[in-house]
């Protein structure tokens, strides 16, 4: 695949379509132990909060800011995509 190709498959991937993906991605066996929430501060089109929760082996995504969040991540959507895809 060459990076015109690359640009063109980063540009159909939106950040929703990132977060609803995580749970499904998760790999429970390295994260034995850890248990935290990660808020997702994404700005720009297609941007939005998303808090990540692992909690007990388990790894679930929402919309919407969390409580008390462990970490907070801030970036815009285009670095986002870029660095997820």
């Amino acid at each position: 695949m060459g990076d015109e190709e690359k640009v063109e498959e980063k540009a159909k991937v939106t950040c929703k379509d990132i977060f609803e993906a995580m749970p499904a991605r998760f790999l429970p066996e390295n994260a034995v132990g850890w248990n935290a929430v990660v808020q997702f501060n994404v700005e720009g089109e297609g941007g939005g909060t998303w808090t990540l929760t692992v909690k007990d082996g388990a790894c679930s995504i929402a919309e919407g800011a969390g409580e008390n969040p462990t970490a907070t991540l801030n970036t815009d959507a285009e670095t986002w995509v870029g660095m997820a895809v």
